[in-house]
Parts: structure tokens; sequence; C-alpha cells
């Protein structure tokens, strides 16, 4: 989670956990996609519920891709 929410503000806490080769589970920059590879990250906001997130983190586990 990022300090601030702002457009096109990212730092270390979504690009770190790539260059380590996981899939980062970010809230910060709405426009966080247009930053990094298609499907690389699980874009998630202050707003979604706690489990509906959870929902998206277990189908990404299960998909054997």
């Amino acid at each position: 989670m990022e300090n601030t929410i702002t457009e096109s503000y990212t730092t270390e806490k979504l690009f770190g956990p790539l260059f380590a080769g996981s899939i980062p589970i970010y809230i910060g920059a709405p426009d966080a996609y247009l930053h990094v590879p298609p499907n690389s990250v699980i874009i998630g906001s202050r707003e979604e519920p706690v489990a509906r997130l959870a929902e998206r983190v277990k189908a990404v586990a299960r998909d054997a891709k």
C-alpha cells in the first residue's frame, strides 16, 4: 500500500516484489497497471472489500498458467 494515492505515483512497493519474482498485491496509483507488464500485479483499492480481494488472490493461485 502506497503512502499516498495519486495518479502515476508508484514506488518500490510496486516494483520490488516484481523484481523478486512475485505477484504484488498493490493498493496505490489507480493507473499503476500502465507501468507494469500485463497481468503481473493484483491491483486493489481501499474501497474494495477484503473478501473480494482475497477471492481474486485465490483465483490467481488456482490459475496454472
